[in-house]
C-alpha cells in the first residue's frame, strides 16, 4: 500500500483558458478561447480572435503599411472587475507574438453587447488607443473623473495596442493624415 502520494499539480491556476479553432463562413478561421475560474468552477468568459493582414495604411496601425495583426472579434466576461478581461488581453498579446504579428492587437470597441457599460474605458486602461483622438480625449477624461462613458458617445471605435517603440507624435501625425485621406476619398465616392 502506498502511503506517500505526491500531487501531480501542486497549485492549480485560478484561471484556466482552453482554445479551439473554428471555421466561420463569414470570417474564415477563428480561434475561440474559453475561460473557467478554477476556484469557483464557473465559466468566466469567451474571446474570439483572427489573424488579419493589412496591405494598406489602416485605421488600426496608421504608421504601418503591409502588416499582420491579431483582431479581437469578440470578448465577453461573465463578471466584471475579476481580472478576466485583462487576462484575455494578455493572452491576445501573447498569441499575436506567437502567430508572427509582433504583438499587434486591434479591435472595434462597441456598446452592442453591453449598452449600459461600454468597454471603451476598459480597453483604454489596457493600453489601447485610436486614430480618433477626440474620442480618446473624451475616454481619458471619463477615466480621470471616474465617470462612466455616456452610451451616446460609445459608437464603434477602432482601437489598437501601440507597439512599444512607436513614437506618439508620429502616430498623431499619421492619424490626422489618414483622416484627411478618408475625407478626400469620401468626396469622390
Amino acid at each position: 500500500m502506498i502511503t506517500n502520494l505526491t500531487p501531480v499539480i501542486k497549485k492549480v491556476p485560478r484561471l484556466l483558458i482552453y482554445t479551439k479553432d473554428v471555421y466561420s463562413q463569414k470570417y474564415g478561421m477563428i480561434s475561440a478561447y474559453n475561460m473557467a475560474n478554477t476556484e469557483t468552477g464557473e465559466f468566466a468568459g469567451r474571446m474570439y480572435t483572427r489573424k488579419l493582414h493589412e496591405d494598406f495604411t489602416s485605421q488600426y496601425y496608421p504608421t504601418l503599411c503591409g502588416y499582420d495583426s491579431l483582431k479581437i472579434e469578440y470578448l465577453a466576461t461573465e463578471e466584471q472587475n475579476q481580472g478576466y478581461g485583462r487576462a484575455f488581453i494578455n493572452l491576445a498579446k501573447a498569441e499575436s507574438r506567437r502567430q508572427g504579428c509582433d504583438g499587434r492587437v486591434h479591435l472595434d470597441a462597441s456598446r452592442i453587447y453591453c449598452p449600459r457599460r461600454p468597454p471603451h474605458i476598459f480597453y483604454r486602461k489596457c493600453g489601447f488607443t485610436s486614430i480618433y483622438q477626440d474620442k480618446i480625449k473624451y475616454i481619458d477624461e471619463c477615466i480621470k473623473r471616474h465617470k462612466p462613458m455616456h452610451w451616446s458617445k460609445a459608437d464603434n471605435l477602432p482601437m489598437y495596442l501601440p507597439l512599444e517603440a512607436e513614437n506618439p507624435k508620429k502616430v498623431k501625425m499619421y492619424s490626422k493624415l489618414l483622416l484627411f485621406v478618408k475625407k478626400i476619398r469620401n468626396l469622390f465616392e
